[in-house]
């Protein structure tokens, strides 16, 4: 998990400048954390990028099990 490395909450500040790539594993980190926690998150999330070429949506699964 990336947010373990910014320590702390005032970091994400900075958050401002994250390239796609480092957003969307940003994004996944966050909702596998909610998986974890809360079994009504479901199965899987999607997730809509919307950049200058426009919308595309991208499915992640949450639970492995």
């Amino acid at each position: 998990m990336r947010q373990i490395g910014w320590k702390d909450q005032r970091s994400f500040r900075a958050l401002d400048h994250l390239d796609l790539p480092t957003a969307i594993d940003l994004v996944k980190d966050v909702f596998t954390s909610a998986g974890e926690r809360d079994i009504y998150t479901g199965d899987s999330v999607d997730i809509f990028i919307i950049d200058k070429d426009g919308v595309r949506a991208e499915n992640f699964p949450l639970k492995k099990d």
